[in-house]
């Protein structure tokens, strides 16, 4: 059983592994615990924990060709959707970007990187605390905005699909 000491000191291993550390998301697999940490300057890390989430992680940096994952606010949600894996990010950019990593059916796989860019009314805005959700088979995923206001953004019945986005009016 894990103890408040015990998970306070976890909590420092993870501040600690990614300097600035912004947030931790962790989900149970087949293959065992994964878990996605955010740095600040840095490009997400992927922490590998076997098969108990107390188990020291390993830890490996997310692949960032493009340079898109360099200003993040945290690791949002992670979801699962016809046996695949996406984790959607917060980006800090001029645009306050959502970003979609796409692991397919494993996390040991490199992830496919997807942006979605401000959606033509988010400037300079503050997206973070991303929710995933499913409701009557449509794939949501849902934020509160910096003007006080909540965005949506439904992808029916795939994240392949185009984003139908609600927002600030």
């Amino acid at each position: 059983m894990e103890t408040y000491q015990d998970s306070y000191s976890q909590r420092l291993l993870y501040d600690n592994l990614a300097g600035f550390s912004y947030g931790l998301e962790l989900l149970e697999t087949p293959e065992g615990w994964y878990g996605i940490a955010t740095a600040r300057f840095l490009p997400p890390i992927k922490l590998s924990y076997g098969s108990s989430p107390l188990n020291p992680p390993t830890s490996d940096p997310i692949s960032d060709p493009e340079g898109l994952m360099l200003r993040s606010k945290s690791p949002d949600a992670i979801q699962t959707s016809s046996g695949d894996l996406h984790v959607f990010l917060a980006y800090e950019t001029n645009s306050d970007d959502v970003i979609r990593l796409d692991y397919g059916s494993s996390f040991s796989n490199t992830p496919t990187i997807h942006n979605y860019e401000g959606f033509g009314f988010i400037t300079n805005g503050a997206v973070r605390d991303i929710n995933s959700l499913e409701i009557a088979g449509d794939l949501l995923l849902v934020f509160p905005f910096s003007n006080g206001s909540v965005i949506t953004m439904n992808f029916q019945d795939s994240f392949d699909n185009i984003v139908d986005v609600s927002g600030p009016d």
